[in-house]
């Protein structure tokens, strides 16, 4: 039987080619063929879901502070672009709601990544509420390196699909809907039979972040079946 196609996930939009976790990231990411786009999540202090990976705004945006202590109102009027490019001057910092729009008008997949989801309680029922109110069940995997998050998102959410994160692999944690698993991607040279084990499990392997030529190639003829990349413009050399 012939393998399926390997997998191109952008990585935090495109990271390496627009504002990362902004929705010109998501569109740089598209415009490359990415299918699947990598999302972080964080939630505001009135409680609205958007797109950040830090816990504060200070490294990708021209505000200051803790994310969980700002509105919603003080968050979307800072400009999240200028800090990579004053191509992208003015850029906000999107409402998952709007990346979902986007995603399921373009036909692509998020990965969302909730970060710190144990300090945000009910964040599993919030999400599970925003996926379904958008309609974006069939455009979304949530991932995790908390896996306990995961099987309680799995409860609220079970015709979601679900990814755990690695570091370093360890017991499989026997989630429902597990689509795929997701390492870094030194544990393929670490582990060599890492990729055999799991796809004797029915999971798909993805290996994160390769921003290198050679080393995609590679890990593809290595058997992992999907690439995270701040780079997705490279894929066209593959």
């Amino acid at each position: 039987m012939r393998k399926a196609e390997p997998t191109l996930i952008s990585h935090r939009g495109a990271a390496g080619l627009a504002p990362e976790n902004t929705l010109a990231g998501i569109r740089e990411g598209i415009r490359h063929g990415a299918k699947f786009v990598e999302v972080d999540v964080q939630r505001s202090a009135d409680g609205l879901l958007l797109l950040m990976h830090d816990l504060t705004v200070d490294r990708t945006t021209n505000g200051t502070g803790p994310v969980s202590d700002l509105t919603w109102e003080a968050i979307r009027a800072l400009d999240a672009g200028t800090h990579f490019s004053p191509d992208f001057a003015g850029e906000p910092v999107p409402a998952l709601d709007a990346a979902f729009a986007l995603a399921i008008r373009q036909d692509v997949t998020l990965l969302l990544e909730i970060k710190y989801p144990g300090q945000k309680p009910g964040i599993e029922t919030q999400l599970a509420e925003a996926i379904e109110g958008a309609g974006a069940q069939d455009h979304t995997v949530v991932i995790s390196f908390e896996h306990d998050f995961l099987g309680r998102f799995n409860r609220v959410a079970p015709h979601v699909p679900v990814s755990p994160i690695w570091y370093r692999p360890g017991p499989d944690p026997q989630i429902p809907n597990t689509r795929s698993v997701n390492v870094h991607w030194a544990t393929v040279f670490l582990r060599p039979t890492f990729i055999r084990q799991t796809h004797r499990r029915g999971h798909h392997v993805v290996a994160w972040t390769v921003n290198d030529v050679p080393l995609m190639r590679l890990l593809l003829w290595l058997g992992v079946d999907g690439i995270v990349t701040d780079l997705p413009n490279l894929w066209a050399k593959i």
